[in-house]
């Protein structure tokens, strides 16, 4: 199965993709080219997270591309503060979960029985397989504790996820020191206040970190709305940022976490 929101596999298999075109074009009868020294990485929900770690581990994996942009909508930045935030109700973002720390599992070699009931563990894969949007295994159970280990539960509701989850979640999670950053790119990061899949407050509890490690970042968080409204309401505003740095045109210095703004009705 695909391994959602996985970092290295997402961020290699972005580049790689990038790398096929690049190498298919000169074969083709295309005029298009690609330029090395002006790759924008781009994306909304999970294309937001693979825009933010292809940036991560482009100066490493593919230094010959040279970003100068990176705009991620909606992203899941801080894995470990999503996951362990949403084990406290049921939200979209509880159910979500339970694929992530599944599919992480898988590509990590970890047991999901460590965090998953046996019942979904046993019914997932058939799930998956059907549909990357129902899993009734998990919708039907309405609450965390009939889908999460206890043990499991009791720590992500602290806070402190045990072995190996929390490696697990922080090895896909922003900053991550494994990974130290290398870039240069500024980057726009657009957020739902009202997000219920993705929510905001884990993001913002790791927007100054980055700054920390040297990111230059405006985080444009879009009051009142939530998960699929923000990256539609922004989309000119993304694309004159893109257009913006296609021009040249350098962005104001600066990295911190944005107070919520209207972002259009």
């Amino acid at each position: 199965p695909h391994p959602w929101i996985v970092a290295e596999p997402t961020a290699v298999a972005s580049i790689d993709a990038l790398r096929a075109v690049d190498a298919w074009l000169p074969t083709s009868t295309e005029s298009a080219r690609i330029d090395r020294a002006r790759i924008v990485y781009w994306g909304w929900s999970e294309g937001g997270f693979a825009a933010l770690q292809s940036d991560r581990y482009a100066p490493s994996y593919a230094p010959a591309y040279a970003p100068i942009g990176v705009v991620s909508a909606v992203p899941p930045v801080n894995l470990r503060g999503h996951v362990e935030g949403s084990m406290s109700g049921w939200t979209p973002a509880t159910r979500a979960s339970a694929l992530i720390l599944y599919l992480g599992a898988r590509w990590h070699g970890v047991d999901p029985a460590g965090a998953l009931v046996p019942g979904v563990v046993d019914a997932l894969p058939a799930e998956i397989a059907a549909s990357c949007a129902t899993w009734p295994s998990v919708d039907a159970a309405g609450n965390a504790d009939a889908v999460f280990q206890r043990d499991f539960l009791a720590g992500a509701r602290a806070g402190a996820s045990p072995a190996p989850w929390d490696c697990l979640l922080e090895a896909s999670s922003l900053p991550n020191p494994a990974v130290p950053y290398a870039g240069t790119a500024p980057v726009l990061l657009v957020t739902a206040e009202d997000d219920t899949l993705v929510p905001t407050a884990p993001t913002r509890a790791a927007i100054p970190a980055l700054c920390d490690e040297g990111y230059t970042l405006e985080h444009l968080d879009c009051a009142g709305l939530e998960h699929g409204d923000a990256p539609v309401r922004t989309l000119q505003r993304q694309i004159a940022w893109i257009d913006a740095r296609m021009r040249g045109e350098a962005v104001a210095p600066g990295c911190g976490v944005g107070v919520p703004v209207s972002c259009g009705g």
